[in-house]
Parts: C-alpha cells; sequence; structure tokens
C-alpha cells in the first residue's frame, strides 16, 4: 500500500511549484498612531473664466468664443496655465487646416475666373490687363495685400467688378472713317478736297 500512496502522490502535480521563489509578504497594516501619509499632489485651481489665449503673432483667441473648449477644460480639471499650453498645442495644427482650405478655395476661385463668361476664357489675359488697371488705380496698397493674403484678389466678382470699371475708365477709341474724296466732295461741293 506505501507503493500505491506513493505512486499517488508522484503522478499527482503540487498544488504550489516548490521551484518558484515565494513574494514576500506584504507590509503588515500600519498601527493606528503610526500611519505614513501617501504625498498628496494638490488640485490645480479651476477658474470660473480662462479669459483670452495668446497665440502670439497678434492672435488673440477669447475663450468665451470656445465653449466647447472652455467646457472640456473645466471637465478635466485644467487650471488656466494648463488651458493655454494644451490650446497652444493644438495652433499650429488649426493654421494647417485653415491655410490648406483657404488655398482650396482660392484655387476654385482661380478656376472659376479662368472659365467666367465675361472676362474669362481666350481673351482671359487681356482682360486682366484691363482689370489691374482699375485695380491699380483706385485700390491703396494696403487693400490690395489684405485681397492678396485672403486670395479675394482671384475672386471672380472682384475680378469682375474691376474688369468692368477698367473698361469704363479706358481710353475710347476714335472712329476712322474710310471715306476717299468722292464721299468728302458730296459732304463739300464747295471745297478743294481730294
Amino acid at each position: 500500500m506505501d507503493e500505491e500512496v506513493q505512486k499517488v502522490e508522484s503522478e499527482t502535480p503540487d498544488l504550489v511549484d516548490t521551484n518558484q521563489e515565494v513574494p514576500p509578504p506584504a507590509d503588515p497594516a500600519p498601527e493606528a498612531g503610526n500611519q505614513t501619509q501617501e504625498k498628496v499632489e494638490p488640485q490645480d485651481e479651476v477658474p470660473e473664466e480662462y479669459g483670452e489665449f495668446d497665440a502670439g503673432e497678434g492672435a488673440v483667441f477669447d475663450t468665451k468664443q470656445m465653449p466647447e473648449f472652455v467646457a472640456m477644460a473645466k471637465e478635466l480639471r485644467l487650471s488656466k496655465e494648463k488651458a493655454h499650453k494644451l490650446f497652444m498645442s493644438m495652433v499650429p495644427a488649426f493654421r494647417g487646416r485653415l491655410e490648406a482650405s483657404k488655398n482650396a478655395i482660392n484655387e476654385s476661385w482661380k478656376q472659376a475666373s479662368l472659365t467666367d463668361q465675361e472676362f474669362g476664357g481666350d481673351n482671359f489675359k487681356a482682360n486682366m490687363t484691363v482689370a489691374n488697371t482699375a485695380f491699380k488705380k483706385y485700390v491703396s496698397p494696403e487693400l490690395a495685400g489684405l485681397m492678396k493674403r485672403t486670395g479675394l484678389s482671384v475672386h471672380p466678382d472682384f475680378i469682375r467688378m474691376f474688369y468692368r470699371i477698367g473698361k469704363q475708365i479706358s481710353q475710347d477709341t476714335g472712329v476712322t472713317g474710310s471715306g476717299g474724296a468722292q464721299v468728302k466732295r458730296k459732304l463739300f461741293p464747295n471745297s478743294n478736297l481730294e
């Protein structure tokens, strides 16, 4: 029978693997009078209003115009400094998207101008000379800079307006006749016109 017990014991797996290291016992619970206190990070002060964020280059963003951002900043319990840092980390992406959007819109305006029925098509370059004459005559350098920065200088309606103005201020061409001496004699029979 001892052989049977030994056989069963050898075939039965151990509940605990004795070859593994045993982890050290956990620290006993501190006694009531000898408790250690963990460091508690002070909570950031969440302001009622975040005010304005200066994004540099003269760009200032009023958080009153960004209620979704303010709500999320408050939910995350961000201080004004941390909210500003988060916002500033997003500014380059915003600028990139705005620039890409502006470029796409300007390209569509350029294509519309090139195919415009009034000033586009085959005579586009000649008609742009007429429009540019009016543009240079009536637009200040500041307005010209603004129109180029915003892309309005390629908008079909602006080009059309300056094209029409240019046509109105262009030099009139004289009417030339093709009548010879016979027509002149009929008109002026007493003169010696040839």
